[in-house]
């Protein structure tokens, strides 16, 4: 039986046996010979999950369309300063300080670029560092003279930009400047004379007081500053200054800014100072048109001839309008004025207003250039410039005030008995 079991598992091995099995056969239980695991199969796999649409995105916002731009957008001014007028305030405005030499011109205080030309014949610029000199232009009559002290005079002169210069004299008058060429367009500080070796005069520019037309010494000597009439003329310079006679002046080349609208109120300002006259041929002291003999239209500050009597003039065409005053300080530094308020027309000397009249509120546009020192004409003024402003405003009293100081013109106002004289002069009331 056992042998039958064998043989059959012999078969089913497919007629292979081990020796161990043969062993095996009657020894023993025979082994069960098991077929190799099979291995189990993976399990299934799950498809991938379905993909979740992304949300629909949102459209954009409608954009609010930008307001439409101004081509042209009103510019705001810069605000007024009531310490600097000059600069804020003013549509033009120049100061003898303020000369360019590079540039050779006066450069307007406004930023607004209208500067003051100098004509072919130029003023003579007179700078001032702090120290006060006297300038000979080198022409006759221009001298500085005092009676000799002593029988026999040695002299010794001292220059700003120059060596100093010795001489002797013999004259019953001493005559310093004029065309000597010791003098002659330079700038003298101190000039002191010596007799036997002593001091017996000396002048000196630093001690000259307005109105700039004679200075006694410590040793009692009178100094005489003589100005020939016509053509340029010596100055004591204790400021910035320019020289201005015939065929020397400043031009502004025409632009709207200087323009004066129909019922548009306005202040002009020039300051200068000046000797006996502003010339003798209707000296014009700045205007934009309106400046020669027959006014057509514009606006003038001129003066009478022959004398420092100033006027105002406007003229719009058809019919010309005039301010006058009484005439301003000789060797004073003054600030003069004219302006349009409504319907009047007055000047100022200072921040004094002289009674005004009435006049057109018309439009004064001309395509003439503004000019200081010459009119539309031949019509030269003789002065020495200081500076002068544009004001498209009718200043205020305080206003022509502050532009008085702007101008550092505080030598009639620092005199009491000066500037009440003047005041009464101005407003008809003797002192």
């Amino acid at each position: 039986m056992s042998d039958e079991i064998t043989r059959r598992r012999f078969l089913v091995l497919g007629g292979k046996a081990t020796l161990g099995l043969l062993v095996g056969v009657g020894c023993g239980p025979a082994l069960d010979i098991l077929p190799p695991p099979v291995d189990e199969p993976d399990p299934p796999v799950d498809p991938d999950p379905p993909i979740e649409p992304d949300p629909p995105i949102e459209p954009d916002p409608p954009v609010e369309p930008e307001p439409p731009v101004d081509p042209d957008p009103p510019v705001e001014p810069p605000p007024v300063d009531p310490n600097r007028l000059l600069e804020t305030l003013a549509v033009a405005a120049w100061r003898a300080s303020s000369y360019d030499p590079v540039f050779g011109r006066l450069t307007d205080l406004t930023g607004n670029g209208l500067h003051a030309l100098p004509s072919a014949t130029a003023p003579v610029h007179l700078p001032h560092d702090g120290t006060s000199y006297l300038y000979f232009p080198g022409t006759a009559e221009n001298v500085l003279t005092l009676p000799r002290p002593a029988a026999t005079i040695s002299w010794r002169a001292e220059f700003l930009d120059h060596a100093d210069e010795q001489g002797s004299s013999d004259a019953l008058t001493l005559v310093f400047g004029g065309t000597d060429a010791a003098f002659a367009h330079k700038r003298l500080t101190r000039l002191t004379l010596f007799a036997g070796g002593l001091v017996v005069g000396q002048f000196d520019a630093s001690l000259v007081q307005p109105p700039h037309h004679d200075l006694v010494d410590a040793f009692d000597n009178v100094w005489t500053i003589e100005r020939a009439p016509t053509g340029l003329a010596c100055a004591l310079v204790d400021r910035p200054l320019f020289l201005l006679a015939e065929s020397r002046h400043f031009t502004v080349p025409s632009h709207p800014r200087l323009e004066f609208a129909e019922g548009q109120d306005f202040t002009v300002v020039i300051a200068a100072r000046a000797f006996g006259e502003f010339g003798a041929s209707a000296p014009v002291l700045m205007a934009k048109g309106a400046g020669g003999a027959t006014p057509t239209i514009g606006w003038s500050l001129r003066a009478l001839e022959q004398t420092l009597r100033p006027r105002g003039v406007i003229a719009t065409g058809s019919a010309d309008f005039t301010a006058e005053a009484p005439g301003v300080p000789t060797g004073v530094p003054f600030s003069l004025a004219m302006r349009r308020t409504g319907s009047e027309l007055a000047l100022a000397l200072g921040d004094v207003v002289a009674p005004g009249v009435a006049a057109s509120e018309g439009g004064l546009t001309t395509s003439d250039d503004l000019r200081i020192g010459r009119g539309s004409g031949a019509t030269y003024a003789k002065m020495e410039f200081i500076g002068a402003a544009v004001f498209p405003t009718s200043l205020t009293t305080e206003q022509l005030e502050q532009v008085v100081d702007e101008f550092g013109m505080d030598a009639i106002f620092s005199d009491p008995d000066l500037a009440t004289k003047v005041e009464g002069v101005w407003l008809g009331v003797p002192a």
